[in-house]
């Protein structure tokens, strides 16, 4: 009789063991498709290439995680699934993708600097320096050199009844200048009309 009753003692041992290594291993796999679960649908995770292995109650997490926001959230809701006893963080930070090289860019050769002297101008110039005196070349180069007003050649200088009275060589009438050689009339202390504005004609020396 005593025996009967340690063998049964024994057998309900054994089938109370097997039952919890059982249900341990049961719970294993439902805390690992419970942490699946909560990953798969949360927003930051969901993405990230996550493991997960629980043992014992232990949850291991492995696999890529784009930044460290993913990886904290990812830990948080191991740790958090009731049953869970402690969560070993494997994961690992995926590198960041080098930015494309920006193509190199072309230099384009500056354009090469036009003459500031309009064609028509260098043609003014060039008949100018044709026609006066070789004493006022360098005058009218000077001015086409510099970019200023040419002057004509020849002008007729009239007082204020309009009577010519002398001739210039070389004149700006809009400026009311006149160059006149010696050999040339120097009366003109008159040559606009308005007296009061004008300027002296410039005489050059022989």
């Amino acid at each position: 009789m005593r025996l009967k009753t340690v063998a049964t003692l024994f057998l309900a041992v054994s089938l109370t063991s097997l039952a919890a290594g059982c249900s341990s291993t049961k719970s294993d796999q439902a805390l690992t498709t419970d942490i699946q679960a909560k990953m798969f649908s949360d927003p930051q995770v969901k993405t990230a290439n996550v493991n997960v292995s629980v043992k014992d109650g232990e949850a291991t997490l492995t696999g890529d995680v784009s930044n460290e926001g993913a990886r904290f959230q990812a830990y948080k809701l191991a740790s958090d699934t009731p049953g869970v006893k402690h969560v070993v963080d494997q994961m690992t930070m995926q590198a960041a993708q080098a930015a494309p090289m920006a193509p190199p860019v072309e230099r384009v050769a500056p354009a090469p600097v036009a003459s500031t002297k309009q064609p028509s101008q260098q043609g003014k110039l060039e008949e100018l320096l044709k026609y006066c005196d070789e004493r006022c070349r360098d005058i009218v180069r000077a001015c086409g050199d510099d970019g200023r007003p040419l002057p004509e050649v020849g002008y007729e200088l009239q007082d204020d009844q309009g009577r010519v009275c002398a001739e210039a060589e070389l004149a700006w009438p809009t400026k009311k200048v006149a160059i006149l050689l010696p050999e040339q009339d120097c009366r003109a202390a008159i040559i606009f009309p308005g007296r009061r504005q004008l300027e002296f004609p410039v005489v050059l020396g022989s």
